[in-house]
């Protein structure tokens, strides 16, 4: 079966990145650049900002900051402040303008809110744009996935790249306050919840990251699953991350959902394509297997592991092939919270490692 990214491009480490987007756009001075950035306390806001802006010449990229405003005051305003006072310096000529931001309030009705971007979004004119290059390090899950399937459903003809700033130490230190229940994203439903003769037959393939436990176990109940198949980061940077996950979810895995080994798989945690590739085989397997019972299938990817390999769970609902079969589950929590002190937190930004994943255009023609 054909997937739609068997083939792929991802660029990673500095010296990589650099490279093409000097041989890409500075020997393609026609081409320009819509550059779409969350605004967030996250410091790695501004980092991919940092790769583009030396490399690209003068007028050929412009800034979308996507804004997105809760009730109370964002917890962490200062560093929220310090990455608009970061983005300006780096990016002189940026002004905020009803042409250079797209605002929506998440106060009160989330799925609401996530609608209203997707039709600010679905409006915006992106013609005089060769390349719409979506940075999502310091947006949450459920807000870029929006904003990446909007943007890659008006099929545009151009390139879209997504940028990440991937950072797996700064990912544990920021967890959920005030965690909701874990809820299906919206956009992203498949078939969860139609109307059906018969039930259909739930596979939950869980993405499994540190400190999620608690919400591993709103998964579980609100997802009934027939089969489980968790996924773990192998190989990664810390040799034994996936050991240490397996410790640390032991007690779920063995004693409430008596998982058998060979249902747990691996990928690495640096290769979005990857995931997407195993998600798709896992798909195309349970088909094989419970075709004699000619029942509806509904696969469950819940979204516990990093920005940049959630990204293969989003190109999974992408793919026309699946998109229907496959619900993505993510938890909306109403504030954050830093577990390291802020200084630990923001110097090990040092460490980040900068991603591009070129999703759509040139390179897939």
């Amino acid at each position: 079966m054909g997937y739609k990214w068997k083939n792929n491009v991802i660029f990673s480490e500095g010296k990589e990145l650099s490279e093409f987007l000097l041989d890409y756009y500075q020997s393609n001075p026609q081409r320009k650049i819509i550059y779409l950035l969350g605004k967030g306390f996250d410091p790695r806001m501004t980092n991919g900002l940092k790769y583009f802006l030396p490399n690209v010449k003068s007028g050929q990229i412009d800034c979308l900051l996507i804004d997105f405003p809760s009730t109370n005051t964002p917890p962490y305003q200062n560093l929220i402040d310090d990455n608009m006072k970061e983005l300006l310096g780096l990016y002189s000529k940026y002004e905020v303008t009803e042409h250079s931001v797209v605002s929506v309030d998440f106060s009160n009705n989330y799925n609401f809110a996530l609608g209203q971007l997707d039709q600010k979004l679905a409006k915006y004119n992106f013609d005089k744009y060769t390349d719409i290059i979506i940075d999502i390090s310091a947006t949450p899950r459920s807000i870029f996935f929006n904003i990446i399937k909007t943007v890659f459903n008006l099929h545009l003809g151009k390139n879209i790249m997504v940028f990440v700033s991937e950072n797996v130490s700064m990912d544990i230190d920021i967890s959920e306050k005030d965690i909701s229940e874990m809820n299906p994203i919206f956009g992203f439903k498949g078939k969860i919840g139609r109307a059906s003769l018969l039930k259909p037959i739930n596979i939950s393939i869980p993405l499994i990251g540190e400190g999620k436990t608690e919400l591993f176990k709103k998964i579980i109940n609100g997802f009934d699953a027939d089969d489980i198949c968790p996924i773990l980061p192998f190989p990664s940077c810390d040799l034994r991350r996936s050991d240490n996950l397996l410790w640390e979810y032991c007690d779920i895995f063995i004693n409430v959902l008596m998982i058998e080994a060979h249902n747990i798989l691996y990928v690495d945690e640096k290769n979005p394509f990857e995931l997407y590739a195993i998600i798709n085989q896992i798909i195309q397997d349970y088909h094989k297997s419970l075709e004699p019972l000619a029942g509806d299938l509904c696969f469950g990817i819940s979204v516990m592991a990093s920005k940049l390999l959630s990204l293969g769970a989003l190109l999974v609902a992408l793919d026309p092939i699946s998109r229907n079969e496959v619900t993505i589950f993510n938890v909306n929590a109403s504030e954050y919270t830093i577990k390291e002190p802020i200084n630990t937190f923001i110097d090990k930004n040092k460490f980040s490692e900068p991603y591009l994943v070129w999703i759509s255009g040139d390179a897939y023609e």
